[in-house]
């Protein structure tokens, strides 16, 4: 049996992309419990489906509460701290959730998890922690990391204070720098605003930029899949590791688009470009994070093309999906 066997599981932002796909994962590892936490509950319907477990309980809540907390944690093994306001166009709106979800949520955490004596944390950072760095291939060594976002900044400052309380009170912490995730159940992001405006029009699409935006993608379920391997590979051997994890090689919006013409059956296709050269602000033009260390673990390093192709399919099948249900 895996590390998660017969443990207690406590997961932040477990109803998100991600979350939801990391609970699918460990049930495999048939855990003793799996205690989930997220704000959105009228938003996260969609992603319930896969959470149907007498090991599964939800409570929906804000992980600011620290009564609320300190009752998950108790007789928690692991933690996996995946709550965060991802939607990035939303940059400049929400300071506040990146304040209150990246930073001072992630320090609640901390010392509640302090109190409670849980000792073993994952923690789901970004790679907009490395700004325009990661324009070419980063590693998690290189520096220095100036974010371009609020995200990226409450991220950067989140990883700080893991990497202090691993050190103060020995709990151990490991840190993911994670690509662009896409994959089924999306609700926001490039892939999905992709399919479903190619679905209303297949004659013309409207994109941010000048289409040569690039990033490295990994499809959830692999992402959820390759971090519990590394959760049972190194079980917490050092106070704080970080990795990067995402697939190889860069796509840029035009890739994207091309791979989801052809996989709908659009020949031609009229693209518009607003703001002409750059998307929103604080956006990375081109995100490119080099995975070489987690390769090294014998984790496989998939490329990006094959995992978009994958995520494009999957969002292309929910919209049809919906259309049936009407």
């Amino acid at each position: 049996m895996g590390k998660l066997s017969d443990k207690k599981v406590f997961v932040t932002g477990g109803l998100g992309l991600i979350g939801s796909h990391l609970v699918e994962r460990i049930l495999e590892e048939e855990p003793k419990e799996v205690l989930v936490l997220d704000i959105a509950a009228n938003k996260s319907k969609h992603r319930l489906s896969g959470l149907q477990s007498n090991k599964v309980s939800i409570i929906y809540g804000n992980i600011m509460h620290s009564k609320m907390l300190l009752n998950c944690l108790k007789d928690c093994d692991i933690v996996l701290h995946c709550a965060a306001d991802t939607n990035m166009q939303s940059i400049g709106k929400n300071k506040n959730n990146d304040v209150n979800n990246g930073l001072l949520g992630t320090i609640n955490l901390l010392e509640s998890m302090k109190e409670m004596n849980v000792e073993k944390l994952v923690y789901l950072s970004s790679s907009a922690v490395y700004g325009e760095l990661a324009f070419e291939s980063v590693k998690e060594c290189e520096g220095p990391l100036f974010p371009i976002s609020t995200y990226g900044a409450a991220k950067l400052g989140a990883e700080g204070w893991v990497s202090a309380y691993s050190h103060l009170y020995d709990i151990k912490a490991l840190i993911f720098r994670l690509g662009n995730i896409v994959g089924s159940k999306m609700d926001h992001g490039l892939i999905f605003d992709l399919v479903n405006k190619l679905h209303v029009d297949k004659e013309k699409i409207s994109i941010l930029g000048n289409g040569r935006q690039g990033r490295t993608y990994l499809h959830v379920k692999n992402c959820a899949d390759k971090m519990i391997k590394v959760v049972e590979l190194l079980d917490f051997d050092k106070s704080c590791d970080l990795y990067n994890l995402s697939g190889e090689g860069v796509i840029t919006t035009l890739d994207a688009i091309e791979i989801a013409k052809k996989l709908i059956g659009i020949d031609d296709l009229e693209i518009i470009h607003e703001n002409k050269n750059q998307g929103w602000k604080g956006d990375v033009s081109v995100v490119n994070i080099n995975c070489e260390k987690l390769s090294k673990l014998g984790i496989e390093i998939t490329s990006s093309r094959d995992e978009i192709e994958q995520a494009i399919a999957d969002a292309y099948n929910e919209v049809l999906e919906r259309e049936k249900d009407k």
